[in-house]
């Protein structure tokens, strides 16, 4: 008996692979691709080192809330905080599992506009979301709040977007038990969803039941124009709350960028009431006005039944009095808002964010707006060239729903981008980034529709071609397989940096994050880290004047301030007071920064320290006359007071 050759096993492989298969394969890029993620250094000056001590402290047994101060939902730190238990306490599960949201997220994505639109959009838009995701910037692999919002998100759009008669209750309370959740993950994100999901329940939601319409003109019921002008009345008091709400955080002119999207949300939704007023009866205009009202109840129901319902579960774990007390008191004097103030170029980052990021709202609202006027025109025109009968046409009917669909989308994505009002940062603005994607990929398919032939081909490969030149601009690729065998975690942290150092001095332009990344920077950061490591003993207090908190990660040091660490951490970013600090820690036991003094004290460079000189003058005598230096590498220094002196004289202040 002959046996086959490897050619003809190979070859019989491939014939039994369909397409489908084959297209499902290409999910391993994106996955590789995001995969790079988990290499990435360490970042030294931002909250990631704060949520690695937060981790640490719930593997111990700790809680949000009750044990220490949190800013964040307390269901923001299950995905991670039970990847990073599982995982033995290595910072690499918790990248991991962000990666697995983002791929998730990107799978979904394809799968939603796949449902609205054609594959090739489809795979446009999860390409872009991946090509953002992938790059290397640890606001994509910290478990950020954000990132966890997305799946929620999706769900809402999803739960939205594909209503039918038979599931519309269903649907609605979804959404409602979806945004109950992101409010419990993170407060502004999930207000704003609350917010676009309310206004498509009460002025979007299209018609399920059939409609009655008016066959010849005849004027219109004064039930209906009390309706029409009450409607219309709330979509400008919306516009207008909605903006006072937000413009104390916001520089003018950038406000008004912002804000163009929302005005084109109103005035669709003020076209679409102007359009039932003159072609309902008052029959159908009562009736859909309580359908709306009904779902839009539904919707509030669920969602206050699902907070609730997570409270009370949290309520036996000594978590609920401490969650309102803290949030009322810290949201007070914690100033978390950073408005947007002008337009800033040089780094990376910001060029995206200016080049690219900030444009997305007009370039989807523009390409809305084309697509309204033209499907206006097409159908004002059928509507002249037939009699009334059209309107009750399953034609219609069709047409009637992918307008709700594609007004639903814009809604959710213009209101969801408000929540950059607190940090008007790149952080903030990609967290409503996916629904603008999904929007932008229907547009095009839609403005695609009337053509064919070679006029499609065409179209497509200029939106094929300009989007890999969009994803060119900002992928990072990585150029070293030696990346992968890093492994960012408790026991390598510090040769890790040091690795990093080699592969940036090899490949700088990969790694261009200004100061912060230069190689004297990272030396003086990885020798304070030894330094501490070496000789900071058990009980010896080490307060860190700078933001850069990644050193009590790697010297294996509890970040200075107990269970107010985080409070710690925002005064040197000058975002709290020492007056805020003192009257939410109530000056208890324990939490005072100055008494007793530290055992070391690590300074860097003075506009990174000068918000805590600030507000603390007795700072600088200290340091003068009581603690000596110890080791200065690069622009950090460390000083250590002497065993046998006594606390420090504090000034009078």
């Amino acid at each position: 008996m002959l046996r086959d050759s490897p050619v003809d096993r190979v070859s019989r492989f491939a014939d039994s692979v369909s397409a489908s298969k084959a297209a499902q394969l290409l999910w391993l890029i994106p996955v590789v691709y995001l995969a790079q993620n988990l290499a990435m250094p360490f970042n030294h000056s931002s909250e990631e080192a704060l949520m690695a001590d937060i981790l640490r402290s719930i593997r111990a047994g700790e809680l949000p809330f009750r044990d220490f101060i949190d800013i964040y939902g307390p269901l923001n730190w299950i995905v991670p905080g039970v990847a990073y238990t599982a995982a033995g306490g290595k910072w690499i599960a918790v990248r991991a599992a962000m990666i697995a949201v983002q791929t998730a997220v990107a799978v979904a994505s394809y799968q939603l506009l796949r449902r609205l639109s054609s594959r090739f959009h489809a795979w446009i838009a999860a390409a872009m979301i991946v090509a953002v995701f992938g790059m290397a910037w640890f606001l994509h692999y910290a478990p950020y709040a954000f990132m966890q919002i997305y799946p929620m998100t999706l769900g809402i759009i999803g739960c939205l977007l594909f209503r039918t008669r038979s599931n519309a209750v269903r649907r609605s309370v979804g959404v409602g038990i979806l945004v109950g959740l992101a409010l419990l993950t993170k407060l502004s994100a999930g207000a704003f969803l609350l917010a676009g999901s309310l206004f498509v329940c009460f002025y979007l939601l299209p018609p399920i039941s059939p409609i009655h319409y008016r066959e010849q003109p005849s004027p219109v019921a004064a039930i209906q124009w009390r309706i029409f002008w009450v409607r219309t009345l709330g979509l400008v008091v919306f516009g207008v709350v909605f903006t006072l709400f937000i413009l104390p955080h916001f520089e003018l002119g950038y406000l008004l960028h912002l804000s163009l999207p929302l005005l084109l949300l109103l005035w669709c939704a003020g076209l679409e009431e102007r359009k039932a007023l003159l072609r309902w009866t008052s029959e159908s205009h009562l009736e859909q006005l309580h359908y709306r009202l009904r779902h839009t109840a539904l919707v509030v129901s669920a969602c206050l039944l699902t907070v609730a319902g997570v409270l009370l579960l949290l309520w036996p774990l000594g978590m609920l009095g401490p969650m309102f007390e803290g949030l009322s008191v810290v949201l007070r004097h914690v100033d978390y808002h950073t408005p947007f103030d002008a337009p800033i170029f040089g780094k990376p980052q910001y060029r995206f964010s200016q080049a690219h990021w900030q444009q997305l709202p007009w370039l989807a609202s523009g390409l809305l707006a084309v697509v309204l006027l033209l499907e206006r025109s097409r159908w004002s025109g059928a509507s002249r060239a037939a009699d009334s009968t059209i309107h009750t046409t399953t034609d219609t009917t069709t047409h009637t729903v992918r307008r709700f669909r594609l007004l639903a989308l814009f809604a959710i994505a213009v209101v969801a981008h408000h929540v950059i009002y607190p940090t008007a940062d790149l952080g903030h603005l990609l967290q409503s980034f996916v629904p603008w994607i999904l929007l932008l990929g229907l547009c095009l398919h839609r403005l695609e529709a009337p053509m064919a032939g070679a006029s499609l081909y065409v179209f497509r490969a200029a939106v094929g071609l300009a989007v890999v030149l969009w994803i060119g601009a900002i992928a990072e690729l990585p150029l070293d397989w030696e990346r992968y065998r890093w492994r960012v975690d408790d026991d390598a942290g510090l040769s890790q940096q040091a690795r990093y150092l080699k592969l940036r001095s090899e490949h700088p332009h990969l790694y261009d994050y200004g100061d912060f990344s230069s190689p004297e920077f990272q030396s003086g950061l990885i020798e304070t880290a030894r330094f501490l490591k070496e000789h900071a003993r058990e009980g010896d207090r080490v307060w860190v004047l700078t933001p850069y908190w990644s050193l009590y990660f790697f010297a294996d040091q509890p970040p200075y301030g107990g269970r107010y660490s985080w409070l710690v951490y925002s005064m040197t970013l000058g975002r709290l007071s020492r007056e805020g600090f003192e009257v939410i820690t109530r000056n208890e036991a324990g939490t005072s920064l100055v008494d007793p003094p530290p055992r070391f004290i690590v300074d860097g460079p003075e506009w990174a320290s000068a918000a805590l000189r600030g507000e603390f003058p007795e700072i600088d005598p200290w340091l003068r006359t009581v603690y000596r230096p110890v080791l200065r590498s690069g622009s950090m220094t460390i000083y250590a007071r002497p065993q046998a002196a006594g606390a420090p004289p504090a000034p009078a202040r």
